[in-house]
């Protein structure tokens, strides 16, 4: 008799332990994911890290390790939280990489987007394309827009009026008194296209650009040429930001220049953009 409630109670010691455990591990697999896109970008600290299909529970999938992205900024778009871990979903130029510990990614300093420069030089000569374009390098920090220079300008929409599509030709210098444009809405609208995120944001202040860029999310602006201070009704594109400075892309440049991506205040920054009407668009 003894002997058979020894055997109960450790029967029941059993049970009660793998009870514990497996509430512990349906506590850990009880995720709470919502969107992150308020949060700012990071970057990978180490090569280690790995990056998993589902927020880590036992028996997870690993997608990919970290190695070759350590150091690399990317876009957080959703977060997973239990009580005892917290995963991020990240992208990076419109690929997702899955989901990482929380502990992986740190805020940087420095802010440089995943951008491809484009040039409305070469290889196709277009030196009224500046706003087709700065839009092009913007789009291609989500990893869109990624055909022909020549077929994305062709496929900008036309109009008389620059409030519909573009006015004049964007492959010729203007001889004209008449400005040669296309303004924010309807460039926006086109950029919808290849990417439904993307938006007039024209009004936007100093705050919310950063907030933009932090953001991992590119802004084609209205400025000047170099943002020597002189509005030319120029567009360019904000692809970084670190304390009290923009990182700027004029398209006006060849890709060999080595000033076609350079750093502005954004004291000057806004000095020039507050002469320009304030336009922007950015892609997010």
């Amino acid at each position: 008799m003894h002997k058979i409630n020894r055997i109960l109670l450790m029967g029941f010691f059993i049970i009660l332990g793998l009870l514990m455990v497996n509430s512990k591990a349906s506590a850990n697999s009880n995720y709470s994911i919502s969107s992150a896109r308020n949060y700012d970008a990071r970057v990978i600290n180490g090569s280690h890290w790995k990056m998993w299909e589902q927020p880590y529970v036992k028996g997870t999938k690993v997608k990919r390790k970290a190695s070759g992205l350590s150091g690399q900024l990317m876009q957080v778009n959703e977060i997973a939280q239990s009580n005892r871990r917290t995963y991020f979903k990240v992208s990076r130029k419109g690929t997702n990489y899955g989901w990482i510990n929380a502990e992986a990614l740190k805020k940087p300093s420095t802010y440089i987007l995943p951008y491809t420069y484009n040039s409305q030089l070469y290889p196709t000569f277009a030196p009224n394309a500046c706003e087709a374009i700065s839009l092009k390098t913007a789009l291609s920090v989500k990893g869109r827009g990624f055909i022909s220079t020549k077929s994305f300008i062709d496929k900008m929409p036309r109009s008389n009026n620059p409030k519909y599509g573009f006015r004049g030709n964007p492959f010729k210098h203007n001889p004209t008194n008449v400005s040669w444009t296309i303004l924010p809405y309807p460039l926006a609208k086109y950029g919808r296209e290849y990417d439904k995120a993307t938006h007039d944001i024209s009004g936007a202040s100093r705050t919310q650009l950063i907030s933009e860029v932090k953001h991992d999310n590119a802004v084609a602006f209205a400025g000047s040429r170099n943002m020597n201070g002189n509005p030319t009704g120029h567009m360019l594109t904000i692809v970084g930001y670190k304390y009290g400075a923009f990182l700027i892309a004029d398209p006006y440049k060849y890709a060999s220049d080595s000033h076609k991506v350079f750093w502005v205040s954004t004291t000057h920054f806004m000095n020039v953009y507050n002469k320009c009407h304030q336009y922007a668009v950015v892609v997010r």
